[in-house]
């Protein structure tokens, strides 16, 4: 039976199984290297398979998010939410500016937007309802705000496109790191736009102590993302 005859039969078997993708794409290849007379060992599939993950900058990624998990189980999030909103929360549009800020600083600390969502999510979502944001506003505001942890560095994202086209890692890490700046802004602008339009008014009044409390809880988390940020810009 052809190669591709088989290897066709057996992935539309195991995707109709519901087997995972990987394993349906791994198993009828080297069932058909077997039954086929292509004159290649089936050794030479699973050759070919280590030198693919044989890339030393893929070890970046599964401790990304290992590291994304354990700080969305963690305390991080709500302190760097207390942190943007103890700044920037005695303005119009206050809150909704610091999940925007929130979400950015997170992403320097995890590299996954996911993370983002379900840590920063769940805090932030509440307050802005509460506050007079709409539904629409606050689930948008934190969806897209995720995202930028695709563009500031370390990003996940970015290491995987790298290693696509061969570029190198750090010199997209500034690039990436400018146009995160730009969408940050954006989203700053707007949500201080929505919150004039829509009559909302700041979240709290500015405290010296407050803010100088916010600080000293979230100095270890803040800290983590300077030095994430520092090793991804000397790699």
């Amino acid at each position: 039976m052809p190669f591709v005859a088989v290897l066709l039969i057996g992935l539309g078997a195991l995707l109709v199984l519901s087997v995972p993708i990987f394993l349906s794409l791994l198993l009828p290849t080297i069932v058909a290297f077997n039954v086929s007379d292509l004159g290649l060992p089936a050794l030479s599939v699973a050759q070919r398979a280590v030198q693919g993950v044989n890339i030393a900058p893929l070890l970046a990624i599964p401790l990304f998010i290992f590291a994304a998990d354990v700080i969305s189980r963690g305390e991080i999030g709500n302190r760097l939410v207390a942190v943007a909103d103890a700044l920037v929360g005695h303005i119009p549009g206050g809150l909704a500016i610091a999940t925007a800020l929130t979400m950015a600083v997170f992403g320097a600390i995890s590299g996954i937007g996911v993370a983002a969502v379900v840590s920063v999510g769940p805090i932030v979502y509440p307050a802005l309802i509460k506050q007079g944001y709409s539904k629409q506003f606050s689930i948008g505001l934190i969806l897209t705000g995720s995202t930028l942890a695709m563009l500031i560095p370390p990003s996940v994202a970015v290491i995987l496109y790298c290693l696509q086209t061969g570029q190198s890692i750090a010199r997209v890490f500034l690039s990436a790191f400018g146009a995160g700046l730009v969408f940050l802004l954006l989203l700053i602008l707007y949500s201080l736009f929505y919150a004039l339009r829509h009559g909302i008014g700041a979240s709290r009044h500015f405290s010296m102590a407050l803010t100088a409390n916010a600080l000293r809880r979230a100095g270890w988390s803040l800290m983590l993302a300077k030095y994430r940020n520092g090793r991804s810009s000397s790699q």
